[in-house]
């Protein structure tokens, strides 16, 4: 059946119609068409109209497979037929006559939509062995599609970059740091192999001013002692100049330093893990263990003066507010995660959630909100 609602209202008028499916509004606006399958022929599927003042329906067109979109001046309507499990074609039929012109054919359509001056049509492809979904624009008139976003328009498509993790940006907007995972360094794309050379599992640091859009404009860069296959999380310090990241080539978790800038090195590291800089970039909140006591710590970048500020073996990824008043983590009471918040000292704890399920991975708003 077909149902009509008002939008923001509760009351629906439900006209009957053996399997429609989707709709358009005719011009005026009184009618609905859709596509069915009537009674005395249910193999076929027919263009139909409902009347919604009336509440009937009847045939109003030819048969159809999908009604995708309808001219603006009703005259046309715009299917797509399945030739084969990867093939179809996208068709204009006249509604008169039941005349068909194909349009395009491709592998897969999963949806179209017309432009209001019915000069050209949106469609929505997928490549059935790849997967690959498009958006494509399309003359009406026929032509070539062209794509205005997915895997092959490399003009305005962020690149995905396949084996990386963790991201976190410098705030200059430079670059982005990742923990790549094994396989970063070899990047198959579109069936083609690149190879990034002098690149390993470990930290990458990616350039992304400007942001690549084709895997030739990648740029992978990895400094000396970057490629630590235990790393698992990265965060860039807000003066940019230190990235701090968890590893455990010894077996347990450390927070170790890198510098931003090539072959810089800081040989400091903190017994912990999950770790979050201070505003000024100077100190350091993170989860450990250390002293036999785990909770949430605070140290100096250098792991001078740490201090527990919470003794709680439940209590992890801390992430400090940009004015530096507050720190959230998540927290496990009674068998359910939720988020609290405390002065940076470990005073004021207050719960902020307490949906069901595990609330955690806290990250703060630039502007502290």
């Amino acid at each position: 059946a077909l149902v009509v609602r008002a939008v923001g209202g509760d009351d629906f008028r439900r006209i009957e119609g053996n399997r429609p499916r989707p709709v358009a509004w005719t011009a005026d606006g009184h009618d609905v068409l859709s596509v069915t399958a009537p009674e005395a022929d249910e193999q076929r599927m027919h263009l139909t109209r409902f009347d919604l003042a009336t509440g009937t329906h009847a045939i109003a067109g030819p048969s159809l497979s999908d009604l995708g979109a309808l001219s603006a001046d009703g005259k046309f309507a715009y299917d797509f037929r399945r030739e084969s499990w990867n093939a179809m074609r996208v068709v204009e039929v006249e509604l008169e006559t039941g005349a068909e012109r194909t349009i395009l054919e491709t592998n897969a359509v999963l949806g179209i939509s017309v432009s209001a001056d019915d000069e050209t049509l949106a469609i929505v492809t997928e490549d059935r062995d790849s997967g690959t979904q498009l958006v494509s624009t399309l003359p009406v008139a026929g032509g070539e599609p062209t794509v205005v976003y997915g895997a092959e328009r490399e003009e305005a498509v962020p690149m995905r970059i396949p084996f990386g993790s963790a991201p976190a940006w410098t705030p200059d907007g430079q670059y982005i740091f990742v923990y790549g995972e094994e396989g970063i360094d070899r990047q198959e794309i579109n069936g083609n192999q690149y190879i990034f050379d002098k690149v390993a599992n470990g930290i990458v640091r990616i350039n992304a001013t400007p942001l690549p859009t084709t895997i030739d404009q990648v740029r992978l860069y990895q400094g000396p002692g970057w490629n630590e296959g235990t790393a698992r999380w990265t965060n860039v310090s807000p003066n940019g100049q230190m990235v701090a990241f968890d590893a455990r080539p010894g077996g347990d978790y450390r927070i170790y330093f890198l510098g931003t800038d090539e072959n810089q090195q800081f040989r400091f590291e903190i017994i912990g893990e999950q770790g979050d800089w201070s505003p000024d970039s100077q100190k350091i909140v993170y989860r450990s263990g250390r002293d036999g006591r785990t909770g949430i710590w605070i140290s100096n970048r250098d792991d001078s003066g740490h201090t527990l500020v919470t003794n709680n073996g439940s209590d992890s990824f801390p992430a400090w507010s940009p004015d530096g008043q507050t720190i959230v983590f998540h927290r496990e009471v009674d068998g359910n995660v939720d988020l609290y918040a405390m002065n940076p000292d470990g005073t004021n704890v207050r719960r902020l959630t307490e949906a069901p399920g595990p609330d955690t991975l806290p990250e703060f708003a630039p502007s502290g909100e």
